[in-house]
């Protein structure tokens, strides 16, 4: 009974992981025998509903794209130099899932010294990710800001201008969609802060002056 070349050992992904794609990237350990590699995937364990079939693996490392979301199982074998086929490894799967939805967030409400920040629930078992920037890239990020419920409160900021508010969803996995567009508010500011004792009738007397 023939038993080389063996079968590889897969080194990743992890059986049952989570891609937030529609792609999966595979890997196995080389075999000292084999001059190349047979993979398979499938929908089902059986792999009667095959859907990647590679005779010609020269690498250890495989990108299975062009899949849709769902489950599906892998396996590979050693090809040795006559053309002989080992036996297959063990079988693992993964799955394919969709990022987590992007949430709307809601005009910003400024009231008195807070601000509430409020996104659309994307559903059960999520929690969101706020960001309040200076600007509209977000290059310089002011509130970094995680909540299990779809709102914040915030203390209103103390300098005036234009602010800009995002939000992502979370899902149980910790695995983040994409930040929604961005929302903006304003702070305005009276134009004479009061400065103690009469420091305001001061200013108030040399503006009409």
């Amino acid at each position: 009974i023939r038993a080389n070349p063996l079968p590889p050992i897969i080194s990743s992904p992890r059986d049952g992981s989570i891609f937030r794609e529609k792609k999966a990237a595979l890997g196995w350990l080389s075999v000292s025998d084999a001059v190349r590699y047979h993979l398979q995937v499938a929908e089902d364990k059986e792999f009667h509903k095959i859907v990647l079939d590679k005779t010609d693996l020269n690498d250890s490392t495989f990108n299975a794209g062009g899949l849709e979301y769902g489950t599906y199982y892998f396996r590979i074998r050693s090809v040795a130099k006559d053309g002989y086929m080992g036996t297959w490894s063990d079988t693992l799967s993964f799955i394919l899932a969709p990022p987590p939805p992007t949430p709307t967030v809601e005009q910003p409400v400024v009231s008195g010294k807070e601000i509430l920040l409020r996104s659309k629930s994307v559903g059960k078992d999520f929690s969101y990710h706020f960001q309040i920037s200076r600007d509209v890239q977000f290059n310089k990020i002011l509130i970094d800001q995680r909540s299990n419920i779809p709102e914040i409160t915030i203390p209103k900021p103390k300098d005036s201008g234009i602010y800009f508010v995002r939000t992502a969803a979370i899902d149980v996995n910790g695995d983040a969609g994409e930040f929604s567009s961005p929302q903006s508010f304003e702070i305005k500011r009276f134009p004479y802060e009061w400065i103690g004792g009469g420091g305001l009738i001061l200013l108030l007397l040399l503006a009409v002056q």
